[in-house]
């Protein structure tokens, strides 16, 4: 039986609008004894046209002083870790050591979400030009 999630989101994240609270809840009620929260923190993500601001940044500061209180009201319950989940770009590595030395992360995701600055969610991103290389024949 699984009983830990070491990648959720909360409102934190552009992505969910879940309130850090009711994570923690939900988690109890499905019998989970640890989470991570690990919302996304993608450096330099291009504007969107369906979110306001700079999508995929946080105030990180907010976000430990926030938790930490999470952690202390659910201590004996549930424990809590502090994570967060980086958009990896090459240019950013110098940028995410930095972040990631300055805080006290318990776990770090990195995962990609652009390919050449553009998010296949949102645009014409092609991966392959035609014909594919999973078209080509290898004999």
């Amino acid at each position: 039986m699984i009983r830990s999630d070491y990648h959720m989101h909360t409102e934190f994240s552009t992505d969910s609008e879940a309130p850090v609270g009711s994570m923690i809840e939900a988690a109890i009620q499905k019998g989970l004894t640890e989470i991570c929260l690990t919302d996304h923190y993608d450096q330099d993500y291009p504007e969107v046209p369906d979110v306001e601001g700079v999508p995929f940044i946080f105030d990180v500061d907010a976000y430990f002083r926030i938790l930490e209180k999470y952690r202390e009201s659910y201590k004996g319950r549930i424990r809590i870790c502090t994570g967060i989940e980086l958009g990896l770009q090459p240019h950013l590595g110098a940028f995410y050591k930095d972040l990631t030395s300055k805080y006290p992360f318990d776990f770090v995701i990195g995962s990609v979400h652009l390919i050449h600055g553009i998010d296949p969610y949102y645009g014409d991103c092609l991966l392959y030009t035609s014909p594919s290389p999973r078209d080509l024949s290898t004999s």
